[in-house]
């Protein structure tokens, strides 16, 4: 805009040279009551191959549909590799976490099976308890 002040006083389009624009898409930019204007496509919608749309450059948008950032042309092998490195990243949390917990129930082993088999035994009484209670049983003597 320095270059040319005459184009902060009037409207005017730009366009990416290597993109196609159908009429409806531009006759909207050409027609909005924003002061800016810009044309992006869901690629859901687009009759190109995953290769293609691939290359594309990725637009991040807020709530309402304004632009916030703009990745040009994104490398898929680099975002392949930070998701690798961070699959890698979750495997060794992981395995350290599993092992921290098989040590730990080891360490425990004892004391858990001590519990277990006071609680096996309080739930049979509790059982006998109630069975005695439901049929009016009682000890003799």
């Amino acid at each position: 805009m320095t270059q040319f002040p005459s184009l902060k006083s009037s409207h005017f389009c730009v366009c990416n040279s290597d993109n196609l624009y159908s009429s409806k898409a531009l006759y909207s930019v050409r027609t909005t009551t924003f002061s800016n204007a810009f044309i992006s496509y869901d690629k859901n919608y687009l009759n190109f191959s995953i290769k293609k749309i691939n290359s594309f450059s990725i637009l991040k948008l807020n709530s309402n549909g304004f632009l916030e950032d703009i990745l040009e042309k994104p490398e898929l092998k680099d975002y392949e590799s930070k998701i690798l490195s961070a699959q890698n990243d979750i495997s060794i949390i992981e395995n350290k976490i599993y092992s921290k917990l098989v040590a730990t129930i080891a360490e425990k082993t004892l004391f858990l099976q001590k519990n277990a088999q006071i609680i096996s035994r309080l739930d049979c009484l509790l059982s006998f308890s109630k069975i005695a209670n439901k049929f009016n049983y009682c000890k003799t003597f």
